[in-house]
C-alpha cells in the first residue's frame, strides 16, 4: 500500500515537472515581429516641351533734336531711344540668333531727295537684361562701339552665340551713348532716315 502511494506521488511530481518544463518551453519560443508600416516611397515628375519661335518683339526709334545749321562736323547725342531690342527666342535649342541694323539715307521731309549725305550714327553701349525671369546666358553687343553707316549697309548689332540667349531679352540702348554724326552743309528742315531692323537664325 505504500509502495503503490509512493509510485502515484513520484508520478504526480514528474507529471507535474513535465507540465512546467513544458509552460517553460512556450514562454521561452519568442513570438514573431510584426512586420514593419511602409512609410516612404519614390515617384516621378514629368514634362514635355515642344519648340516655340523665334521673334524680334521691338527695336529702337531714334531722335535727335532740333538744332541750328552749323559749318562745322556736329555730334548730336540722341534725347530719346525709343524701345528696347527685344528677342524672344522660344526654340527651345539655343543655336543662338543675330540682330541686325541697316541705315537708309536720311531724306528731307517727303522729297525723297537724299540729305545729310556721310552721315552715321554711333552705339556706344547696350544694356541687355533678362525679360520675366529669363535667366542663363545673354546675347552681346557685335562690336563695340557699332556704326551704322547712312548708306543700307546692313551692320551686325546685337549677338547670342550657341547657347545663349534662350528666353526673352532686352538690349537698351543709352541716349548719350547713340550719337548723329553729321557733316557740314544740312539743309533746314526735318531730315528723316528709315532703320531697317532684322533677327537672323544664326550668329
Amino acid at each position: 500500500m505504500e509502495n503503490t502511494m509512493h509510485h502515484k506521488g513520484r508520478r504526480a511530481l514528474l507529471g507535474a515537472i513535465a507540465a512546467g518544463a513544458l509552460c517553460a518551453g512556450v514562454a521561452a519560443t519568442p513570438l514573431h515581429a510584426a512586420a514593419a508600416a511602409t512609410t516612404s516611397d519614390t515617384t516621378k515628375a514629368s514634362v514635355t516641351f515642344t519648340a516655340g519661335e523665334l521673334n524680334l518683339v521691338s527695336a529702337p526709334t531714334l531722335d535727335f533734336d532740333s538744332h541750328e545749321v552749323s559749318g562745322d562736323t556736329e555730334n548730336y547725342e540722341a534725347v530719346s531711344v525709343g524701345d528696347a531690342i527685344r528677342v524672344s527666342d522660344l526654340r527651345g535649342s539655343a543655336d543662338g540668333y543675330k540682330v541686325t541694323a541697316a541705315l537708309q539715307n536720311f531724306q528731307l521731309g517727303g522729297s525723297g531727295d537724299q540729305t545729310l549725305l556721310g552721315s552715321y550714327i554711333t552705339i556706344g553701349k547696350l544694356t541687355v537684361s533678362g525679360v520675366n525671369g529669363t535667366t542663363g546666358t545673354a546675347p552681346g553687343m557685335a562690336s563695340s562701339p557699332v556704326v551704322l553707316d547712312s548708306d543700307g549697309t546692313v551692320t551686325d548689332v546685337l549677338e547670342a552665340d550657341e547657347g545663349a540667349g534662350s528666353g526673352i531679352f532686352d538690349a537698351e540702348l543709352s541716349a548719350t551713348d547713340t550719337v548723329l554724326t553729321v557733316y557740314p552743309g544740312a539743309t533746314i528742315g526735318s531730315h528723316v532716315a528709315v532703320l531697317n531692323w532684322a533677327l537672323e537664325v544664326a550668329p
